[in-house]
């Protein structure tokens, strides 16, 4: 199901390139504010990516040097499907 979903997500992005790219998460329903079942929803920079890091920092707002070290893991969005 989670292959099917991602091809999806990917055969919408190769139509429309603004599209970002996503972790698609599957479950069960959550419940909603409103106290009604929840089937899915899009989160932006939800989750963290452990195996990419944003660029160093090389520079800070004011213009003096950065630490020089990775800023953090890279952020995705993400889609929840619910059952």
């Amino acid at each position: 199901m989670v292959a099917a979903l991602e091809g999806a997500w990917a055969a919408i992005r190769v139509r429309h390139p603004e599209v970002p790219a996503v972790v698609m998460v599957l479950g069960a329903g959550s419940i909603g504010n409103a106290g009604g079942l929840r089937l899915g929803h899009f989160a932006a920079m939800r989750r963290a990516d452990p195996n990419q890091t944003n660029p160093v920092d090389d520079e800070q707002a004011d213009g003096e040097p950065g630490s020089g070290r990775p800023v953090g893991p890279v952020r995705l969005h993400e889609v929840f499907v619910g059952g």
